[in-house]
């Protein structure tokens, strides 16, 4: 359950670093105040770019993706915004950056409302990936593979089960 706001927090910036802040906030989707409140005290976002950056060395994908869509899944709406409205994750390989974006894809579509700016950024796959190897379960990947993930050019079973 949310506190209600009941106080006020005033600092004095510098035009410039107004400026800046509000276009970082805005780059976040956020507003100014919720936007520094995002950098200055724990949140969801933090959460969201360790289960990201464990995608990089996690020898099972197919688990870490499964619990990066389950741990969004379980967020409200507002957590869900500030967890992935914060600019992209940090840096992966092209093939993990669309399978994040499509996971964060998938769960914003789920919850109607547009996806962080962020995923536009990503560039789908150069040329199809198959989760599987072999070409006689491509028909069917291309058959049950997620939207979002399809847009990237990612097939695969569920959306957490990349099998490479």
């Amino acid at each position: 359950m949310t506190m209600p706001k009941t106080s006020q927090l005033q600092i004095r910036v510098s035009p410039s670093e107004k400026a800046v802040l509000k276009r970082l906030a805005d780059d976040a989707g956020l507003s100014v105040s919720e936007y520094v409140l995002s950098k200055s005290l724990p949140t969801h976002r933090a959460d969201f770019e360790a289960a990201v950056a464990a995608l990089r060395d996690a020898p099972d994908r197919g688990a870490s993706l499964g619990a990066l869509a389950a741990s969004l899944g379980e967020l409200s709406d507002a957590a869900f915004l500030e967890a992935t409205g914060g600019g992209p994750p940090p840096a992966l390989p092209p093939l993990l950056q669309n399978y994040a974006a499509a996971v964060v894809e998938r769960e914003a579509t789920r919850r109607g409302v547009d996806p962080p700016p962020w995923t536009l950024q990503v560039a789908p796959m150069p040329r199809p990936h198959f989760a599987w190897d072999l070409p006689s379960l491509r028909p069917h990947l291309m058959r049950v593979t997620p939207p979002s993930f399809k847009a990237r050019r990612v097939f695969v079973a569920t959306s957490g089960d990349p099998r490479r």
